[in-house]
């Protein structure tokens, strides 16, 4: 899942013409590293052909990258070592092409980073374009992508990577300017019918399949680690959800016992980590998670700065032991509050993170139409 080719070239007085139609619009970005030096963008093209990338800090561009293989499905990885605030680029597959685009460079420029974090966004009713407008650098999620994959991919079937396109396709100009480092969710993976009670076969492809063909990120993909050093913050992404399936035909996510590689991951994530900000997303209550497999799981927890959870359709701000604890959701529902809450509210939203250098963390806790609910700050350690 993780072979990235890319192969940097001069292209000097190269001029490209815009004449042909833009045929390519289905894009996204991605990091597979565990930090900002390279981005990953990857396409899908209406026929197969060969992928190539023209990008540089100016439309005029200045680099290619080139893989000479025939797909439909492209991905190619670009250093990030321009000293420019806006990477340009331009994708090429036989004689299709995309727009110009550009996104921005803030690997070891800028003083501020605004990452949005939201969740269930294969439910919502609403829209992302608040989210859009507000331009952030970073779009990470909490899981539940999208709605299942047996609607549109057929029952048990693994590859099919239709549902995540449709994502795509819906918001075209977010995801090919705004990287996206989305986490595991039960409905990532459902490949059947839930139904009433456990069937005779698995309802969720444990191993996410078609997630990790849609987007490749570090680590075993479905936890991955991911740090911004200019920032002093490091993020965790686990695949915890619907724990309490686990054992069954319905279990959706990887075992969370004490020797398995999940936990043995995480621990060892944790104790090695000496980012000031620690965050770790995830789609389980986050009072299940501080209880569960008799409370082995809330010491690690107790380590972070924040941990931020899509699990409950609401968005609720909770502290215990110093650690700031939240629930976003794209679309509001039933509410299970954390027995230490301090703010909750039933409303469709997302979290934007406002980070600023030798200043403390700010989470906006933000309805999904762009209206504050609530600005919670968090002091560095």
């Amino acid at each position: 899942m993780k072979k990235l080719f890319y192969v940097v070239c001069l292209l000097g007085g190269l001029f490209l013409t815009d004449n042909a139609t833009a045929q390519i619009r289905q894009i996204w970005l991605n990091y597979c590293r565990h930090e900002p030096t390279h981005i990953v963008v990857n396409w899908i093209s209406e026929q197969p052909g060969n992928s190539k990338i023209y990008w540089g800090s100016t439309p005029e561009y200045g680099y290619s990258s080139e893989i000479l293989e025939e797909t439909t499905l492209h991905r190619i990885e670009i250093p990030l070592n321009l000293q420019s605030e806006r990477v340009y680029y331009k994708l090429v597959s036989g004689d299709q092409e995309s727009a110009t685009l550009s996104f921005k460079n803030y690997a070891g420029l800028g003083d501020s980073l605004r990452i949005a974090v939201i969740a269930n966004i294969g439910y919502m009713k609403g829209r992302l374009d608040s989210l859009e407008r507000e331009v952030p650098d970073l779009l990470m999620t909490c899981g539940d992508n999208v709605p299942d994959l047996h609607k549109l991919c057929g029952a048990g079937e693994l590859n099919c990577i239709a549902p995540y396109l449709e994502l795509i396709g819906r918001y075209p100009a977010l995801f090919a300017s705004t990287s996206f480092m989305p986490i595991l969710g039960n409905h990532d993976k459902e490949i059947r019918p839930r139904g009433a009670e456990p069937p005779a076969i698995a309802v969720y492809d444990t191993n996410a399949t078609a997630f990790r063909k849609f987007v490749e990120l570090p680590d075993k993909e479905w936890v991955w680690s991911f740090q911004l050093p200019d920032f002093d913050v490091s993020f965790l992404a686990l695949d915890l959800n619907h724990t309490y399936d686990v054992g069954t035909t319905w279990q959706s996510c990887h075992d969370f016992t004490l020797n398995s590689s999940q936990y043995q991951w995480y621990k060892e994530q944790v104790e090695r980590n000496d980012a000031s900000i620690l965050i770790t997303l995830m789609n389980e209550k986050n009072e299940t998670v501080r209880n569960m497999e008799n409370g082995i799981w809330n010491p690690l927890l107790k380590s972070n700065t924040a941990v931020i959870t899509g699990c409950c359709y609401m968005a609720e701000w909770a502290q215990t032991d110093g650690v700031h604890y939240f629930n976003t959701s794209a679309i509001a529902g039933d509410v299970f509050p954390d027995p230490y809450s301090k703010s909750l509210y039933r409303e469709d939203g997302y979290l934007m993170l406002v980070f600023h250098k030798n200043a403390p963390l700010r989470v906006d806790m933000k309805k999904l139409n762009g209206e504050l609910l609530k600005s919670v700050w968090v002091e560095k350690p």
